[in-house]
């Protein structure tokens, strides 16, 4: 069986990336300031799967330095054009 990346597809790509799911994201979002303050020992965080770096900005915004990792060089590009990271690999 062949390994299929359907998010190579340059369109479902940049799909991918404007997706809005309204008022989901608050509330995985919305404790995690709170738990990095008093658990977290230093600001270097890896997004494993970043696809477009929505969870990479959202760390950055919480003073991170951050470095995301994708299989999609597509998904990679669009999160560079969208995001100040260190790193995309």
């Amino acid at each position: 069986m062949d390994f299929l990346n359907s998010y190579e597809d340059e369109t479902r790509a940049k799909a991918y990336a404007t997706l809005e799911f309204q008022n989901t994201y608050y509330l995985a979002f919305r404790d995690l300031p709170d738990l990095f303050r008093s658990f977290i020992k230093g600001k270097k965080a890896i997004d494993f799967g970043c696809g477009t770096g929505r969870s990479t900005r959202f760390l950055q915004h919480q003073g991170f330095s951050t470095i995301g990792i994708d299989i999609s060089e597509k998904m990679i590009h669009i999160a560079n054009n969208l995001t100040r990271v260190v790193s995309i690999i």
